[in-house]
């Protein structure tokens, strides 16, 4: 996964696109994206109009992660009060993978969430959501292999200092030759493992991208997952493209940058912030609700829950789409479910362990890529914000993928965090005595990483029609909900743009075309 072995190559080019002057209140002429724009045709196909002016419509929001949440919060601030909004959130907290969790004096996030986006729109927004509580850090995020850690992005110095001269000949040998084989013997990219070749040449591939992508995707990651993956998460980026950041010789791209933005208090208090601005505005925010059936009518939805039956006039969704299908009434056609069965995620074991010292590394995270260490990523927190911890101790939190059925999956919790202990102290802290951790935690996380194998396309595909064509008024948004590896800003926009989508009356926006390949896009009027 290229995003996590060189992440912050990979999130470097996670490119959304701007909007400015952007105000679907206005009945005047506003200008918007052009790949977010439907046709004429579509927008009047998929309207999102209702038949009843006359008393307020609801719209209720399935997940309170950022993606719901900030659909929400566009709606209730631009709505004018002419709009309920109702958010049911099955967990006890809200966030999703971005909240921000509290222990024994504790405050940690479980995964790297920091805020970075080249939407200057965004940007605005956060600081206006967020105030004086972003903060910046200074990012220090190696990869560990061949028992050293390696600079992201690789520097050609770095490299020389630490790789056998051998291996360093053979990488960009490797490389040169993948650039001429490829112009006398075309190949059409279709793994992962293809297109990671194709950019970095197989001696690179081998030794940075094989271990670390199969520890995270399963066995054989790299030959079963889809070339999609490299293209999405990567963009242009290529061994080139490395050396010439590494040069200088390139413009700087906003993942390189040595510095990011973050929540002082955690990466949840951005969801806390937008939850008090929608409980502010009229919204309600519901938890610990139990989603059993999405009922659709000739005109809207009733949603049944384990807290009772919600009316909704417009419904976003944010839940695992192959979730929100089984849930489905009238019963989905069985070609529909089955294609359910073809989308796979990959789920999380996260270990937190609290430490009696102020800091155990100078990491803010790392990437970790031999097989025998099997969590893939541990950050320590006060390396991102020593105010989350008591006065002088820190925490770290330590990711586990794996599939389910996995021996991991069958592990017990103290048995996984002495393994962690263990591997943690043994690998990149030596000096850290087993008695210097205090306590630690293991936290479950079901679906956290859409799986793109090479057969997700088409089930995907045959779902997406299928709610399009017959469930008009539904948007899907966030990760989960498009199955679609988005970063938080991702989540951010598809949420606003459904918002938008509803405050205008028709389908304006194509959600689909956020964190797709394409650059930023230019504006047009409509």
């Amino acid at each position: 996964m290229l995003r996590y072995f060189l992440s912050p190559v990979v999130l470097a080019r996670n490119r959304l696109f701007p909007v400015k002057k952007l105000s679907l209140l206005k009945e005047k002429t506003v200008r918007l994206p052009s790949e977010f724009i439907q046709g004429k045709e579509e927008m009047n196909k998929h309207s999102l109009l209702l038949r009843n002016k006359t008393k307020k419509q609801k719209v209720v929001i399935l997940g309170a992660g950022l993606s719901g949440l900030a659909c929400a919060d566009e709606i209730l601030r631009k709505g004018k009060n002419k709009l309920e909004v109702v958010i049911l959130e099955k967990n006890s907290f809200i966030g999703g993978l971005a909240a921000t969790f509290k222990k024994d004096g504790f405050l940690f996030d479980l995964a790297p969430h920091r805020w970075f986006t080249k939407n200057e729109e965004l940007n605005k927004w956060i600081d206006e959501l967020m105030g004086k509580e972003m903060i910046w850090v200074k990012k220090y995020t190696p990869m560990y292999q061949f028992g050293k850690f390696y600079k992201y992005p690789f520097e050609i110095g770095d490299i020389i200092k630490k790789i056998d001269p051998l291996k360093m000949i053979a990488m960009l040998g490797t490389y040169g030759w993948t650039r001429i084989s490829s112009r006398i013997f075309p190949k059409k990219i279709l793994t992962m493992k293809d297109a990671y070749i194709n950019r970095f040449g197989y001696a690179l591939y081998k030794w940075f991208c094989e271990e670390f992508n199969n520890k995270l995707w399963g066995e054989d990651g790299c030959e079963i997952m889809s070339a999609d993956f490299v293209a999405q998460r990567t963009r242009d980026l290529s061994m080139i493209t490395i050396i010439k950041n590494t040069l200088g010789l390139g413009g700087k791209i906003v993942s390189l940058t040595p510095r990011f933005r973050f929540p002082k208090l955690g990466i949840g208090r951005i969801s806390e912030n937008l939850y008090q601005r929608i409980k502010k505005n009229g919204g309600l925010v519901k938890t610990k609700v139990s989603i059993e059936k999405i009922v659709k009518l000739e005109s809207g939805y009733q949603i049944k829950t384990s807290q009772g039956i919600f009316g909704a006039d417009f419904l976003v969704s944010s839940i695992p789409v192959d979730e929100l299908i089984k849930m489905a009434e009238p019963k989905t056609p069985r070609q529909i479910l089955q294609a359910t069965s073809r989308l796979h995620y990959i789920n999380q074991k996260i270990v937190v362990l609290l430490a009696n010292k102020l800091r155990l590394t100078n990491f803010t995270w790392v990437y970790v890529h031999p097989p025998k260490i099997k969590f893939f990523r541990f950050l320590e927190t006060n390396n991102w914000s020593p105010a989350m911890s008591p006065k002088g101790k820190t925490s770290l939190a330590f990711e586990y993928p794996y599939p389910k059925g996995d021996d991991l999956e069958k592990m017990g919790d103290k048995e996984l965090i002495d393994l962690t202990i263990a591997d943690f102290i043994k690998y990149f802290s030596p000096q850290t005595k087993k008695v210097d951790i205090i306590k630690g935690y293991v936290f479950r996380v079901s679906k956290a990483y859409p799986k793109y194998d090479l057969q997700y396309r088409e089930p995907l595909g045959e779902i997406k029609k299928f709610l399009k064509e017959d469930y008009p008024n539904l948007q899907l948004i966030g990760r989960n909900g498009m199955f679609r590896y988005n970063n938080m800003d991702h989540a951010v926009f598809t949420g606003q743009l459904a918002a938008r989508n509803i405050l205008a009356g028709k389908m304006i926006y194509n959600i689909e075309n956020v964190n797709e390949e394409a650059e930023y896009l230019e504006e047009k009027e409509v």
